[in-house]
């Protein structure tokens, strides 16, 4: 069997992990880019094509920069942990002062490890993201009326985006809308896909279709 990595993590979380009995979820994975899935009235809702989810792809940014799906704007572009080290890196260019300032290495993870111990810049990257991340999930909200948001992904570990966003998607969202909605780290972190893929496996041996998981 094969399936998505971001839709196997949900699938996880929703049968044994932050989500289950949750009817509406929507999870963002934020790694090296941003994946997404979307379990909709208890149902993956894969759509018509069967790649519904591309949360990484919705246009934040009006002539931004270029995305590799080819156009210009989109989230993964100013969320993700490779806009997370662009931002740093271009400010560091520039002569923001930072103690990272001289650093070799500086992924997403060393960043968050500066910004955890006050380093302003990267608190601040990380806050730009969150807030990048806040938008989808409020236009996310306003369409789908959810009831979760789950937050995965190597970035999301760093445990610094999810507060920021939270507070960014209650602002640009209806409130009747938003109102109720929670918000979760994922659970079993990077083993979600894995433990999602075991567990969708099974469901189809035993003769079950991802849709009516």
């Amino acid at each position: 069997f094969l399936e998505n990595d971001v839709k196997c993590a949900l699938f996880a979380e929703w049968t044994e992990g932050v989500a289950a009995g949750v009817h509406n979820v929507a999870m963002l994975s934020v790694g090296t880019g941003i994946g997404g899935a979307l379990i909709l009235n208890d149902h993956f809702y894969v759509g018509h094509h069967g790649y519904a989810g591309e949360i990484g792809h919705i246009p934040v940014v009006q002539g931004g920069l270029l995305c590799g799906c080819g156009r210009r704007g989109c989230l993964e572009t100013v969320a993700s942990g490779t806009a997370i080290e662009r931002y740093v890196r271009e400010s560091l260019d520039r002569g923001k002062a930072s103690a990272m300032m001289g650093e070799e290495t500086l992924d997403a993870q060393h960043i968050a490890a500066f910004a955890r111990s006050g380093d302003r810049l990267a608190s601040r990257a990380f806050r730009r993201a969150a807030r990048y991340l806040g938008r989808a999930v409020a236009i996310l909200v306003d369409t789908l009326d959810l009831d979760m948001i789950v937050l995965g992904g190597g970035v999301a570990e760093s445990r610094l985006l999810l507060d920021e966003m939270r507070r960014y998607a209650a602002a640009h969202s209806l409130p009747l809308l938003f109102e109720g909605v929670t918000f979760a780290e994922a659970r079993f972190q990077n083993d979600a896909g894995a433990l999602g893929a075991a567990l969708l496996a099974e469901k189809q041996v035993e003769g079950h279709s991802m849709q009516e998981a």
